[in-house]
């Protein structure tokens, strides 16, 4: 039996199911951690859903909260995780906003969101505005957009 040049890469155990796999120097820097594509997105989820005690990490708070405290931006978004949240509530005139379910969302007052736009301007020059704001003249809103794009990336609303 003759040998052949030994592997260049590392055997390393995998995060999704353990089992151990073999990771080229290509993809050990590159710094995979799972033997494939259904193992990392099975880790990655675990990061933000915990399904054995139906919670999700809150993305404001960190803090791990029932399902049923966030609500679907997407129809498509429950059907896809297989997860049935609750519907997203329309307010009607005379209705009460519902308290926030985090801490940080509760700090902020929502009752008047524009003073405090115009305050987060004028005491800390952090400027908070949507480029298809009506206050804005059509050159001004391009101007907003192009800078939210240098900055941020393409927006899929904008593009």
């Amino acid at each position: 039996m003759t040998m052949g040049r030994p592997r260049p890469g590392v055997t390393k155990n995998c995060e999704g199911c353990g089992s151990s796999f073999y990771l080229s120097k290509c993809l050990e820097k590159r710094g995979d951690k799972c033997c494939s594509l259904a193992c990392r997105d099975k880790v990655k989820r675990a990061k933000t859903y915990n399904d054995d005690a139906r919670e999700k990490k809150c993305a404001t708070c960190s803090e791990w909260k029932p399902f049923d405290c966030f609500t679907a931006t997407h129809g498509e978004k429950a059907a896809k995780t297989g997860i049935s949240l609750q519907a997203k509530a329309v307010m009607k005139p005379g209705d009460k906003p519902e308290q926030p379910h985090c801490a940080l969302g509760a700090f902020v007052n929502s009752s008047n969101i524009e003073r405090t736009k115009r305050d987060g301007w004028i005491n800390d020059g952090i400027l908070v505005i949507s480029a298809d704001d009506t206050a804005l003249r059509p050159i001004e809103a391009q101007i907003i957009k192009s800078i939210g794009n240098r900055i941020h990336g393409r927006s899929k609303i904008h593009g």
